[in-house]
C-alpha cells in the first residue's frame, strides 16, 4: 500500500514473466474507511489507452489528486510472476 504525501500523478511500472494476469489499481480517501476502495482508471503510457484494468507490462499512470491511500489488486495470475512498482 501507498500513501500519498505528495503528489498529483501516480507512475506505476509492471514487469515480469506471466502468461496472464489482471491487476487494477485502487484508492480512498479516508483513510480511517477499510471499505472504501475505488478503481482508479489509468493510462498505459505505451499506447496512451485509457484503462480499468492493466493486463500487460508496462508504464501506467494515473491521477492521484485528493487520494490518500493507493493500493493494487490483483485479480488473478498465471504461468510466471509479476512485479509493480510505484512513483
Amino acid at each position: 500500500m501507498l500513501i500519498n504525501v505528495r503528489g498529483d500523478n501516480l507512475t506505476v511500472e509492471v514487469a515480469g514473466n506471466a502468461a496472464s494476469f489482471e491487476l487494477v489499481l485502487e484508492g480512498r480517501i479516508d483513510i480511517q474507511s477499510s471499505d472504501n476502495w475505488y478503481t482508479l482508471a489509468c493510462i498505459n503510457l505505451g499506447n496512451l489507452a485509457k484503462t480499468d484494468t492493466i493486463d500487460a507490462a508496462g508504464l501506467y499512470q494515473t491521477s492521484v489528486e485528493g487520494i490518500s491511500e493507493v493500493r493494487v489488486n490483483l485479480r488473478s495470475v498465471s504461468g510466471g510472476s509479476i512485479s509493480v512498482i510505484g512513483r
